[in-house]
């Protein structure tokens, strides 16, 4: 399935555009043209499986980087208050 960001632009006159453009929902529009436009790595005006692919690689590595960061976190928060002081960075 493809989506294409020409379905979510007004139409080919000012008259034609739906009501809702003109509603505070147009803001959530332009948020969508936005990631359309920035999930389209080819430049198509789609969004494919390629597109849709390497989108969620990016979100995956980037947990695991958090993922990793917490752990380190923790070791080093030895009475686990959610803080790490001096006296727990000097025992390392």
């Amino acid at each position: 399935m493809l989506y294409s960001s020409s379905i979510l632009t007004s139409g080919s006159s000012p008259s034609s555009a739906p009501t809702f453009y003109s509603s505070p929902q147009s803001a959530a529009m332009k948020d969508a043209e936005k990631l359309i436009r920035d999930l389209d790595s080819n430049g198509d005006r789609y969004v494919d499986f390629v597109d849709l692919d390497e989108f969620m690689e990016a979100i995956i590595e980037c947990g695991s980087k958090e993922g990793e960061l917490m752990d380190a976190f923790l070791i080093f928060d030895i009475d686990k208050n959610g803080f790490i002081s001096a006296k727990e960075l000097q025992r390392y």
